[in-house]
């Protein structure tokens, strides 16, 4: 079974002549490294062939399932409990994602795939990291590279009255 979505079939609404997409994607684990490498090609010629052009790509990269996904395949059923992950972002003529979907459907190689609707900026959040505490492991926080305030710089937690936020508020608007 392979995820649809509404911006697979809306898309005309919108009166633009492309749209940016995403395609992530789980290869079957059994493939061997040309075995993946091939399947990627063909993907990669499977948008290209509808008049896709390519914005941003990770290469697929060994991922355990959060579930096993039972899969009938030659008359059998086949238990994968990992698979290769990848994802590609591109520029797509309305009207043309449909056409790309059914041709997705129907690679056997291909585990499950998801086609959306997306913008052309990264907007994936930064990575999480943890810290370790005296007392055991702290809440995640995102790791950034902005220098760390000092004690001194931080924001005082006192009340602030409505005339000093208007006024700070109006310093900060430009007309």
């Amino acid at each position: 079974m392979h995820e649809n979505t509404d911006a697979v079939h809306n898309e005309a609404e919108t009166g633009l002549e492309t749209g940016i997409y995403e395609l992530g994607y789980h290869i079957l684990s059994s493939l061997s490294e040309d075995e993946l490498q091939e399947e990627v090609g063909a993907l990669k010629g499977m948008i290209e062939k509808v008049g896709g052009v390519f914005v941003a790509e990770e290469a697929p990269v060994m991922f355990r399932l959060a579930y096993t996904i039972v899969r009938s395949v030659g008359g059998r059923r086949e238990k994968y409990d990992t698979s290769y992950f990848g994802w590609m972002k591109f520029e797509l003529p309305f009207g043309t994602a449909h056409t790309l979907q059914e041709e997705l459907e129907k690679r056997e190689s291909i585990l499950r795939f998801l086609i959306i609707k997306t913008v052309r900026e990264d907007t994936r959040a930064g990575k999480r990291i943890f810290q370790v505490k005296e007392e055991g492991i702290s809440a995640p926080s995102r790791k950034t590279d902005s220098p760390v305030v000092s004690e001194e710089k931080k924001v005082s937690q006192e009340p602030v009255s409505e005339e000093d936020l208007d006024r700070t508020i109006d310093e900060l608007v430009v007309e």
